[in-house]
Formats: structure tokens, sequence, C-alpha cells
């Protein structure tokens, strides 16, 4: 039997940049020899554990803000994690957090370190899944957060996704964009997909994201509307509509901003009812261009979309986000490749 020699797992230097070492090479021979499993899970497991135990205690007071908090929500003791912080500070040479009355904040040098630390936990998580998939794990698992407007986008490419892979398990979680973000961070689903600013994705220091569409907002009306006859809209011609909408803060965003006086038949979270008041011709409703390009009552004729002019205004794009301990399986990656094919 090859002997494992632990060492340590992640080298920085004055860049913050770091590099996986041997800690590959022992995974790259776990999987191809299970007879090592004894050794890794009695020795080598527990060193790199305590390890990524205390890079993550970065993050996650760059999360909190406060070392208190922190070692509240980790089960430790503050002295414990100030004295790792001081120990790495020193050791890199570089201010990782400014301590105030208010908490403790990172530092512009700090914010790169514990992104990067950050992308080392994700790594670690992705070799311990990568040894799962080598053990022919019977059954795989995904699970999604998303808002309600791209539920039609994201059904077919779920469907696509199991007709390659009966054996995989999904599951869909509709929420809004705020519960969406904070299902991702607490890492209870794989992939979140939402509309959101970019500004505040960049403060989020425990989250990856990126991109999925840059949706245009539109009218969706019944079959005998008078809107039909319109290539687009503006607010002044809505004046007298009424509107079924989606309760969520991102759409009274857009009410507030572009609309004086508008008349709400009803705000709700459950889409089909909105569908349904729509086709029915009780009122109209605000939604992205593309979430019901394939829905069947578009197909069908029964409802219909007029693009509307929102002077300077662009909406917030569409993302997918992840958290950044978490690792991007396989089932993931191809996922979002149907989704791209989906939306193109």
């Amino acid at each position: 039997m090859k002997r494992i020699l632990f060492c340590r797992i992640i080298i920085f230097n004055k860049n913050y940049q770091f590099k996986f070492c041997e800690i590959q090479q022992i995974f790259c021979l776990l999987m191809y020899n299970k007879k090592l499993n004894a050794v890794w899970n009695s020795q080598t497991t527990r060193r790199i554990k305590m390890y990524l135990e205390k890079i993550n205690y970065l993050i996650e007071v760059a999360k909190e803000k406060s070392i208190i908090k922190t070692a509240e929500k980790l089960h430790t003791s503050p002295s414990v994690i100030s004295q790792f912080i001081t120990q790495m500070e020193k050791e890199w040479g570089l201010k990782i957090f400014t301590r105030t009355k208010t908490g403790t904040i990172p530092t512009e040098e700090g914010q790169v370190v514990i992104r990067k630390a950050a992308e080392i936990l994700s790594k670690y998580e992705e070799m311990k899944e990568e040894i799962n998939i080598q053990a022919n794990l019977s059954k795989t698992i995904l699970k999604i957060a998303y808002v309600p407007s791209v539920t039609n986008i994201i059904f077919d490419s779920i469907l696509e996704l199991k007709r390659e892979s009966p054996e995989i398990d999904v599951y869909m979680y509709e929420m809004g964009p705020m519960e969406v973000l904070a299902n991702i961070k607490s890492g209870k689903s794989d992939l979140g997909l939402l509309p959101i600013n970019e500004f505040q994705l960049k403060s989020e220091v425990d989250i990856n994201y990126k991109k999925i569409y840059e949706g245009n907002l539109c009218i969706c009306v019944g079959k005998d509307s008078l809107l039909r006859s319109y290539e687009s809209l503006t607010p002044e011609n809505l004046i007298n509509e009424k509107f079924a909408l989606y309760d969520g803060t991102h759409v009274k965003r857009i009410f507030d901003l572009f609309f004086d006086e508008v008349n709400i038949l009803f705000s709700a979270t459950n889409t089909e009812i909105i569908k349904k008041a729509v086709i029915e011709g009780l009122a109209i409703t605000l939604t992205y261009d593309k979430t019901l390009d394939s829905d069947i009552n578009v197909l069908t004729g029964k409802m219909f979309t007029i693009p509307i002019e929102l002077p300077n205004f662009n909406p917030n794009p569409i993302w997918y986000i992840q958290a950044n301990n978490k690792p991007v399986s396989s089932i993931t990656k191809r996922f979002l490749q149907l989704l791209k094919k989906e939306i193109e």
C-alpha cells in the first residue's frame, strides 16, 4: 500500500494566489484505490478538515461582520477566531479585517483573500463529490430555487435532463428573489435563478454568480384585450387597466418608479392565479419576455405579450447563483447547458 503523506493544502503568496498541492494527488489515489479509504478517514481527513474549518472563519466573519456572532454560529470561542485571524494577517503580511466598534469589516485586500478562501472550500467539496461519483452512487439529487417568472424556462430544461438521466431526482422550490438568495447562501439548494441587481451580488462574499440572460419587460394580456393592437406600450397607455401582479419587491419598485396611479386587482405569489385573471380578461400583468415563450397559454393564443417602454430603465438580468463553498456538480453543469440552449 502506498503511504499517503499530508501536506499543507494551500500556499498563499503576496499576490494572494494559491495552489493545491498533494491533496489533489491524494484524492486521485483514493478514486482508484478504495483500500486507502481507511487511512484517509482515520488520518488525513481530520487534519484537512481542521485547517479548512479555520479558513472558514474568514468567510463567516465577513458574512456576520462580527467575531462574537461568528463564534456563536460555529460553536467556538471568539478568542480562537481572533487569534487565527491575527496569525494569518501576520503570516501573509496584510490586513484582512478592520476591527471597529461597529463590526469587523474586510479590507479591500481582505475581500480578495476571502473570495480565494471560499474557492478553496468549494474545490475541496468538488473533489469529495468526485469521490462519490467514482463510488457509483445510485441516486443524484438536484435542488433548484427559483423565482416564478423563470418557471417555464427551467421546466423544459428539467424535462430534457430527466430524459437523459432518469435516475436524477429534481426538487424545485419556487420563491421570491430575496428568498432564493437566502436559500442558496444557507446551502439548502444547489443553484438559484433570480432577477437581481449585479451591485447587490457583488456585495455577497459567499456566492458565485453568472448572468443567464438580459430580460426585457413586457405586458401580458388576454386574447380579447384592445391592447393587442399596440406594437409596444408605455405606462400612459395603461392608466385605465387593472393589474394582477406578482407580489415581490422587484415588481413594486417598477410600479413605484413609472406608475403614478395604478389599479391593482390583486397581488399574489401564485403565478397560475395571475395567468387565469389575464386569460379571462380580468386584468393584465407585467413579466419578462422570454418567461412566457413556451407557456401553453401563449402558444395556444389565450395570452399575448407586448413590449413595454420604460425610459432609462434596465430590468434586472436573470442570474444563476451558487454558494461558493458548494461544488458545481456534473448534473448542475449539464442542467445549465440545457438551460442556455433553451434560452437561445
